[in-house]
């Protein structure tokens, strides 16, 4: 008995109903058979949310293989002339998990280093200047530096100069070879023969503020160990009203002195010792982020190189020696040089900071290691109150520096109190 025969709903012909393929099944298969037809027929008719759903699905199916799509297509509206179908999306989708990489800057800032409070606190535009960021007044004197000026002869390679100079600073977290570096990048920029610098220190005496000699007589050739073995042994102390770099630590302003033994500031002390005769002298403070004087940075001398000596073409005369000495002798620090000391101690004051907060918390790990390491040995003497004592005098001594020290132990009686023993330690 042949089975009931029912009529295909696409094209009107006829389908056994014993049939192991569907309606369903047939179109896939055609669909599947005719890809280019079903990809034409998906641009042209597929709804927004129909491309959405297919998108989510194909991620999802690419990522982990999780993806559940059941589409219910309802009925035609009973409006004769909206021809429409209207889709519902029904999914069953994962969460997709948010990656680290979306929430990433296009442009990083580097964090230069931290507060004293340890917060981390992130460079200043100067570094990497936007046209559309206002800067303060110090980096706009810097850009101004940048730009050849038409009345100088500078370097082609002058900004990248200040560039390579400054980034050199501000890595470096030791401070005696940043003030090592400071003087002589500067003496490098503005041609001078040689410096000094100076950093501002708690008077072990008074308490005040003054100024010590951190190293001096640098030269744009020299290298660090020369100048430590020749400052290992003395140090120059100068209060804050005292000499010009007193009154540049005490006012903040910088002193540009053309004719050093014609100002009334200047100490002539050093150049009776060294034999040194001082022509001219430029003297800057650098400050941190609030205008604190941390440091002053002195440069002597201003040297003036062959290629400077004139400036009249190839055909020019070349100076004679008496000339050259001439110039030499009446050179002297320009207010040009002056605009780009202050820029260059901009980045100094920064590298200064960072280093000396460095260092506070250096000296702060070494302080705590030494006080774990006196528990140690004193908790580990307990039982012998001989042997507890002399730890204790001779740890006091070594930590104070002192050349006798003593320990009374208190005897209390019902009347009065008195010292039962004394124990004492020399050094």
């Amino acid at each position: 008995m042949s089975g009931f025969v029912k009529m295909c709903e696409l094209c009107g012909g006829q389908i056994s109903e014993q049939s192991e393929f569907s309606f369903e099944d047939m179109i896939t298969n055609w669909l599947d058979e005719n890809p280019e037809f079903a990809f034409k027929y998906f641009v042209k008719s597929a709804s927004p949310s129909m491309v959405e759903a297919w998108a989510n699905g194909r991620n999802h199916s690419e990522s982990d293989g999780l993806f559940d799509n059941s589409i219910n297509v309802m009925d035609e509206h009973s409006d004769k002339n909206d021809d429409k179908i209207s889709v519902t999306t029904s999914l069953s989708l994962p969460i997709r998990k948010i990656s680290s990489q979306d929430l990433e800057l296009t442009h990083d800032k580097r964090i230069l280093s931290s507060n004293e409070d340890g917060k981390p606190t992130f460079i200043n535009s100067v570094f990497f200047p936007s046209p559309t960021t206002e800067h303060i007044d110090l980096n706009s004197s810097l850009a101004r530096q940048t730009v050849p000026s038409p009345s100088r002869s500078t370097h082609p390679t002058e900004r990248d100069l200040m560039s390579e100079l400054a980034l050199d600073i501000c890595h470096e977290l030791d401070v005696t070879s940043l003030c090592f570096k400071i003087v002589q990048n500067v003496c490098r920029l503005i041609n001078a023969d040689r410096g000094s610098f100076f950093l501002v220190e708690k008077s072990r005496s008074t308490g005040e503020d003054v100024l010590v000699s951190k190293l001096f007589d640098i030269t744009s050739e020299c290298i660090l160990d020369d100048v430590l073995q020749r400052c290992s042994s003395n140090h120059i102390i100068v209060p804050f009203n005292v000499g010009v770099t007193g009154y540049v630590a005490r006012t903040g302003d910088y002193a540009n002195i053309p004719d050093a033994y014609a100002d009334p500031r200047f100490d002539d002390s050093v150049d009776r010792v060294t034999g040194y005769k001082t022509r001219c002298l430029l003297c800057m403070p650098i400050k941190n982020v609030d205008g604190k004087v941390l440091g002053v940075a002195l440069v002597i001398n201003k040297t003036v190189p062959s290629d400077q000596h004139h400036d009249r073409g190839i055909n020019s005369v070349q100076p004679s020696s008496c000339e050259s000495e001439s110039i030499r002798k009446h050179a002297s620090f320009t207010e040009e040089d002056v605009k780009i000391f202050q820029s260059y101690v901009t980045f100094c004051g920064i590298g200064l900071h960072n280093a000396q907060i460095y260092e506070q918390s250096r000296l702060e790990t070494y302080r705590n290691q030494v006080l774990l390491e006196l528990a140690r040995i004193i908790f580990s003497e307990q039982l012998d109150i001989t042997r507890l004592i002399y730890s204790v005098l001779s740890h006091t001594i070594c930590l104070l520096q002192c050349q006798r020290c003593q320990l009374l132990l208190v005897k209390t009686t019902s009347s009065m109190s008195s010292y039962s023993s004394i124990d004492e330690k020399n050094n």
